[in-house]
């Protein structure tokens, strides 16, 4: 009787292998750079449409009072990196002190399982920063 383990069918296969990246601030070969500057702008929009209303150079920073933003392109099964920081001064009380979010799968309205969704930056009011947002997809 053969008593070795099963493999499982998950139906995801093995993640693709990348090449690392020359440093350890930079993506690895095959992520899809999504900000590292103002020159990516162009693959956010506001998530009510439109042009994105946040303050873009090396870093990315809500504007308060604007819109929150999602990316242009819809994702799936990811690896994601975000570095961001809360506000230098931090104001009010409660989620009024450096608030904000992540959407890895955007607001999937009907569906258990979406297929793929855009990936969404909450605004709150507050001036949450951003950089170096890539993803690999799996």
């Amino acid at each position: 009787m053969d008593r070795s383990p099963k493999k499982q069918k998950t139906g995801r296969g093995n993640p693709k292998l990348s090449n690392p990246a020359k440093a350890p601030s930079l993506p690895p070969s095959d992520a899809i750079v999504l900000y590292s500057g103002a020159e990516d702008l162009d693959k956010w929009t506001s998530d009510k449409g439109g042009p994105v209303d946040w303050n873009a150079g090396e870093i990315l920073t809500v504007q308060p009072k604007s819109k929150g933003i999602k990316t242009v392109q819809s994702f799936g099964s990811v690896q994601f990196h975000i570095e961001w920081r809360s506000p230098e001064i931090v104001e009010g009380k409660g989620q009024g002190r450096g608030n904000s979010g992540i959407h890895l799968i955007g607001k999937p309205k009907y569906k258990s399982h979406p297929d793929k969704l855009p990936l969404m930056l909450q605004e709150h009011n507050n001036p949450v920063s951003y950089r170096n947002i890539w993803v690999r997809e799996l």
